[in-house]
């Protein structure tokens, strides 16, 4: 009997011993859960860190070789206005006239020239040009009040000094001399402007005089920077040495209502990218005026020529806290960055994070909640990566396209050719270039207007697509002229395909513009050419087309 009550109380000895083991078994696991999910949560920070910080890499490159593109696009083709022959001429006679009011207003050639370029300013919507005499004279412009006077740029760093020394600049913005359109339309004074200023060249090769294009930089120089604007805080913006803004805020209506921002005042030069100690947005004010603060993390280390990347945080100018990555341009001379709001930065992490926490307080059985959140965050990182692949894409493309035709750009013209050249010498092919613009398109802008014009080029870029091969390159030269690559295609070749396409938009009809006729330019790669004595001679034979009664394709061996 004794023996069997012993065995009888062996299960409840052993179920009770297990049964006070369990809080210790427990601890351990919530302690393993514990470890393991910081040790996780740790790992997704890092991870996160590095996503950021190539995110914002990538945008800011792309963003500054985008303004690159377009800053040696407007100097290109600044340059070809003044190398033509009919502004060559009106040109000369502006500069031989007396450099006082009455003689430059009297003569005619200032009318004829502002009829030439009154619809390349259009196309672009800038805003008046300048010629300026070697004494810093405006000769010409699209104001008779700037006429024989001195051009302000004269009193801007070394931009004049630099375009008479033959030098092409882009003058950053500047507070405007005369009264230009705000933001509500009205004319109004000291409105940011800026300019592409080139040197003209007389018959000697002399620098003559520098002629310069008045930019709306609220359009064209803050549009660039706008495409790379990231989530709901992200903004890319261009500062000068000095630490103020060159491009539009995407903050304008929180740096009205803290007070940094006057009503209906662009933030173009108007802010100081200075820290003031504390976040503005939620009631903080700094103790000195904003102007008498020091730069933020990312200014000063930017104007002092350093590039850097900081995701661990540092105040903007508004005193909220981001991440940012900014280096400095010393094409052009100025600073550009990317800033994010920490919050935003760093909402998926701190979401996650809560997540853990959570799980951790409250029980292991939400284990699967956790493991499920964990596959939701990573889910959202990894659409967050594929919408940066999908922004980088896009900024490549804007960097390296025509918007309107979607050939080429100007600034891709070297690369493309100079690649086709080595490899059509390596393997011993052929190479042809044509070169073709449509004629008399300066009528068609002027008959029925430039909406037309943009139908014609589009269509005749279509047309022109269809006929190519996906080897050929097409690429917009400036205005209404093209070029086209052919690798792999002698002479004849090339011909035959300028003669199809010729023949393609001969027969095509343009609606209201009617028929539509285009001339080209042919030659083909012989010994010694390099890229610039290609294009030439391929433009000497466009030359010949024209002068032989257009339409027509002329070769140059």
């Amino acid at each position: 009997m004794i023996k069997d009550n012993k065995n009888n109380h062996k299960p409840v000895k052993y179920r009770s011993e297990l049964s006070a083991l369990w809080p210790i078994i427990g601890l351990v696991i919530v302690l393993a859960v514990a470890a393991t999910s910081w040790q996780a949560l740790s790992g997704i920070k890092d991870y996160i860190k590095l996503d950021i910080a190539n995110k914002l890499e990538t945008i800011l490159h792309t963003t500054n070789n985008a303004m690159n593109g377009w800053a040696e696009d407007r100097k290109r083709a600044a340059l070809n206005l003044t190398k033509r022959p009919d502004t060559q001429r009106l040109f000369k006679s502006l500069l031989a006239t007396s450099q006082n009011k009455t003689a430059l207003k009297k003569n005619k050639a200032l009318k004829v020239l502002r009829e030439i370029i009154t619809p390349y300013l259009d196309e672009r919507s800038d805003l008046g040009f300048f010629l300026i005499s070697r004494d810093h004279i405006n000769v010409a412009s699209m104001r008779d009040e700037n006429l024989g006077i001195i051009n302000l740029l004269s009193k801007e760093g070394d931009y004049l000094d630099n375009i008479f020394n033959g030098k092409a600049e882009i003058v950053l913005p500047m507070r405007s001399d005369v009264l230009l359109p705000g933001l509500s339309g009205d004319l109004t004074t000291n409105e940011p402007t800026m300019f592409v200023g080139v040197p003209v060249y007389s018959a000697d090769g002399e620098v003559a005089a520098a002629f310069a294009i008045r930019i709306d930089p609220s359009l064209n120089f803050t549009r660039i920077a706008q495409v790379g604007r990231l989530g709901r805080t992200g903004d890319p913006y261009g500062f000068d040495t000095s630490g103020r803004l060159i491009t539009e805020s995407r903050f304008n209506e929180d740096l009205r209502t803290i007070g940094l921002l006057k009503e209906g005042a662009h933030s173009i030069l108007s802010i100081a990218i200075n820290d003031p100690g504390g976040d503005m947005t939620t009631g903080f004010t700094p103790k000195k005026a904003h102007d008498k603060l020091p730069l933020t993390k990312m200014a000063a280390s930017a104007t002092s020529g350093k590039d850097g990347t900081d995701i661990d945080g540092y105040r903007d100018y508004r005193g909220v806290d981001v991440v940012g990555s900014w280096l400095w341009n010393n094409n052009l001379n100025f600073g550009l960055a990317i800033e994010i709001n920490v919050s935003e930065a760093y909402s998926t992490y701190n979401s996650i994070r809560k997540i853990v926490l959570t799980v951790i307080i409250v029980t292991i059985a939400l284990f699967t909640i956790f493991t499920f959140s964990i596959v939701s965050q990573n889910f959202t990182l990894s659409r967050e990566v594929l919408e940066r692949r999908r922004l980088s894409g896009e900024l490549l493309r804007l960097a390296t396209t025509d918007i309107m035709t979607g050939a080429y750009n100007r600034a891709q013209l070297d690369e493309i050719i100079s690649k086709e050249i080595e490899r059509s010498l390596r393997f011993d092919h052929p190479l042809s270039l044509i070169v073709f613009d449509i004629d008399h398109f300066k009528k068609i802008n002027d008959t029925y207007g430039h909406t037309a014009g943009d139908v014609a080029l589009k269509s005749i870029a279509k047309i022109v697509r269809t006929t190519l091969r996906s080897t050929d390159h097409f690429i917009r030269w400036g205005g209404e002229e093209f070029i086209l690559v052919t690798s792999e295609t002698d002479i004849n070749g090339a011909k035959d395909i300028a003669e199809r396409i010729r023949k393609s938009v001969e027969d095509f009809s343009f609606g209201e513009s009617g028929k539509i006729t285009i001339s080209f330019g042919v030659t083909t790669l012989r010994e010694g050419d390099d890229r610039e004595s290609m294009v030439i001679r391929a433009d000497k034979a466009l030359y010949a087309a024209k002068d032989n009664g257009r339409n027509r394709v002329e070769t140059i061996l």
